[in-house]
């Protein structure tokens, strides 16, 4: 049987707990940005095409709302991209300014 996960889970890192807090904030805009045009094209079908009338409501919140947990997959994915890659250019920026620390050091001496 493989090993149990740590009882901190991702909050053990803090750059984990960072990353999915961006993702975290990823989503809830990717479903926003999602649902407002779902749910407005949702209203039109309603007023101006006869068979989305008669599906049933739950399936017509399913189809907005699915809509919704795709874009806010799809932002949370964008978000946490991107700030991996400031992470690591943070990282080599640092790097950087080491290695240019070290050969003025290495100049005066």
């Amino acid at each position: 049987m493989p090993p149990l996960a740590p009882s901190g889970g991702l909050s053990s890192s803090p750059e984990a707990s960072a990353a999915a807090l961006e993702g975290t904030k990823g989503a809830a805009i990717g479903a926003l940005k999602y649902s407002i045009p779902l749910s407005t094209a949702s209203l039109l079908a309603y007023n101006f095409y006869p068979p989305y009338r008669s599906l049933t409501i739950p399936f017509r919140v399913f189809l907005v709302m699915s809509g919704a947990v795709l874009g806010g997959m799809i932002e949370a994915e964008r978000w946490v991209h991107r700030y991996e890659k400031r992470v690591s250019l943070e990282r080599r920026m640092v790097a950087r300014g080491e290695r240019e620390r070290l050969r003025r050091e290495e100049g005066d001496g």
